[in-house]
């Protein structure tokens, strides 16, 4: 099986070797001051210069990451580049309560707010679908007419 990366901001540092600049979550190893980072496993990982050093989501913990991997594997994160979530809608937040209320979210152990955002993309898209069928009919607007709502069929 192949895997894709999720795009997961995080914060990084590049790692200088010079002790009066050790980053956030270096420390030395006291016999003989080699640096290095704890991992979310619990266990030493050290580092050399020019290494950046990731630190792990639940803030404590940090992992190496060589020059070139991370070159490769992560870009820059930019305020501007992140689109910004959309505020859920009257609908959105009712059916969450619904959901929660009802612990519909309890067989697939998804959170209601996810079921919920994905049951309305769900509407949405049967909203375009039907669009599209009475665009295809000629019995709904034209191509990007989105004022227009489609007309009732009828006898």
């Amino acid at each position: 099986m192949q895997y894709r990366k999720k795009a997961v901001a995080v914060e990084a540092v590049r790692f200088t070797g010079a002790p009066a600049e050790d980053p956030p979550g270096v420390r030395r190893r006291p016999e003989d001051g080699a640096p290095y980072v704890v991992t979310i496993h619990d266990q030493r990982c050290y580092v050399e210069p020019g290494d950046v050093i990731i630190t792990e989501p639940d803030g404590d913990h940090h992992y190496p990451v060589r020059p070139d991997i991370f070159a490769a594997t992560y870009e820059l994160a930019s305020a501007e580049s992140d689109p910004p979530a959309p505020a859920a809608s009257e609908f959105e937040l009712a059916l969450r309560d619904l959901i929660n209320r009802y612990s519909v979210e309890n067989g697939s152990d998804t959170p209601d707010f996810i079921l919920a955002g994905y049951l309305v993309s769900c509407l949405d898209n049967f909203e375009q679908t039907t669009l599209e069928r009475e665009r295809w009919w000629g019995r709904g607007p034209a191509e990007g007419d989105l004022s227009a709502e489609p007309e009732p069929a009828g006898p």
